[in-house]
């Protein structure tokens, strides 16, 4: 067997397995956007790593320098978004060729630095190597956390419903269509979604919906209803999956590179239980107001909206709800590095 036959999430399940958590610091090791560590009674340290190799998760014909660098530092904000933390340092590593412009340097680490000046990251560190070929980007960051806001994948449960933020599907559109849009961290909007909405697991769609929702749901052992009229793709989407042939549904569930967040809160009714009046006051107040069919968005969160797409099913597996009512299995299909053609 090699790679391409066992696939990326399957390989990291192969070299993950028998791990010891050796400290007892550790509160969560592999398997969600960051690791856990515990630096104090009810506060965590959150550590998360991305890389980005030329011609694998970007093209210089289709990014600028500036945007690489961008792109490499939002990605990793986004891994401690999902988690509910506060980003604070980052060592950068890099693998060049000798042939490479010092003006293309220097534009990465422009790129770097301004997405880290916004969230207020301090670059403390980092490497630099000979590639021979391409480049590679390495960040290292971490963040913190209190108890009150630390969310994990794994504490879905039966009757949670599922939301997502802003639209999906429309960086896939826009890579096939030879564009790029920037990716925006939802640090801030992560955070206040905690509070308004007290999710039980979290995720930010990095690989596609299909294969984002099997994370969670294998982490929390439960399965997921998604509802296909209810995911967000907005219309400038459609129509460029129109121009360049795609079927738009196929994009936000596989597309990937959205780093939107996926997250699962217990209904209404859960959250506001007391008398029927009780729960209508409340249910009027919040802004997290029931619906009846799959409507989206149903809200937004520091000007970033809100769909409600699904529920969390106690039987594990993942289905598809058509327009007509029609269920389908849902297989995970997103980005993989070693199963692409």
């Amino acid at each position: 067997m090699n790679l391409k036959e066992l696939g990326e999430f399957n390989l990291i399940k192969h070299f993950t397995q028998g791990i010891p958590i050796v400290n007892s610091a550790v509160v969560t090791g592999i398997g969600d956007d960051a690791a856990v560590i515990r630096c104090g009674a009810k506060k965590f340290i959150l550590f998360t790593t991305d890389s980005l190799i030329e011609n694998i998760h970007f093209s210089s014909d289709l990014l600028t320098p500036y945007q690489v660098g961008e792109k490499a530092m939002a990605v990793n904000l986004s891994d401690i978004a999902a988690m509910g933390g506060i980003p604070k340092y980052a060592v950068v590593s890099v693998a060049l060729t000798p042939e490479t412009s010092v003006t293309f340097v220097n534009e990465v680490y422009r790129g770097i630095k301004k997405v880290a000046a916004r969230f207020a990251v301090a670059i403390v560190g980092g490497d630099t190597a000979r590639s021979p070929e391409g480049m590679m980007i390495n960040i290292s960051l971490l963040g913190e956390v209190t108890e009150k806001f630390l969310v994990h994948r794994s504490g879905a449960k039966s009757g949670d419903e599922i939301f997502v933020t802003g639209h999906l599907g429309a960086t896939a559109a826009a890579r096939l269509a030879g564009k790029h849009i920037p990716t925006l961290p939802l640090i801030n909007e992560g955070r206040e979604i905690i509070k308004k909405f007290k999710p039980t697991s979290m995720i930010d769609i990095s690989d596609g919906l299909s294969s984002d929702i099997m994370h969670i749901c294998e982490a929390s052992r439960v399965g997921a209803k998604i509802y296909e009229e209810a995911i967000p793709i907005s219309d400038e989407t459609r129509i460029t999956a129109k121009k360049i042939g795609k079927a738009p549904l196929k994009l936000a569930l596989e597309g990937g590179e959205d780093y939107q967040l996926l997250f699962t809160a217990a209904a209404i009714k859960e959250r506001h239980k007391g008398t029927k009046a009780q729960r209508h006051k409340e249910e009027h107040k919040s802004t997290r107001a029931p619906i009846t069919n799959h409507q989206s968005p149903i809200t937004n969160v520091l000007g970033v909206s809100i769909s409600k797409i699904g529920e969390i099913s106690k039987k594990k597996e993942l289905l598809l709800i058509d327009k007509k009512g029609n269920s389908h299995r849902l297989f995970p299909a997103g980005y993989d590095h070693f199963s692409l053609p």
